[in-house]
């Protein structure tokens, strides 16, 4: 949708593992942001009033690295995305700048799901997403995708 419009998108998140899905998932070629702020502080990897950064995890990132992220963008006339679920996991450093900025200024939420393939397993995850943790257990169990055991070691 940005593509067709003239932009450039790129994205970044806090780990390697989540731009490698952003790139997988979403076709967006994808960094950490320490790989973005390297490049940023040698000159490299700019961004300009074309280009739409798509943070994922967002709820990952701590407040000054945010913050840096926010002004990068901001100077470059770039447009920022986050994406993330302020309810998982949170930063490691001080602050939670996402869920600070999604109750000031609002949020959109996705109900399509498009990671998990099969409809009982996008329909498991809305499940777990709501809080209704017995019924996405109970689906999971209706299809043979949980395993009991005894044994700390087989766990």
């Amino acid at each position: 949708m940005w593509e067709a419009a003239g932009y450039r998108v790129v994205g970044g998140a806090l780990a390697g593992k989540a731009t490698e899905g952003l790139e997988k998932e979403a076709s967006i070629a994808s960094r950490t942001l320490a790989s973005w702020e390297l490049g940023w502080k040698t000159g490299r990897s700019m961004l300009d009033d074309k280009t739409v950064f798509v943070l994922d995890e967002a709820g990952m990132v701590a407040s000054k690295q945010m913050a840096t992220f926010v002004e990068a963008v901001t100077r470059a006339g770039a447009k920022l995305v986050l994406v993330g679920d302020p309810e998982q996991l949170q930063p490691i450093e001080a602050g939670a700048a996402f869920r600070a900025i999604v109750e000031r200024i609002g949020y959109t939420e996705l109900e399509t799901i498009y990671r998990q393939k099969e409809a009982w397993m996008r329909a498991a995850s809305l499940d777990l997403a709501r809080g209704r943790i017995e019924q996405a257990i109970s689906t999971y169990t209706s299809q043979d995708r949980v395993i009991g055991t005894n044994l700390k070691a087989e766990a």
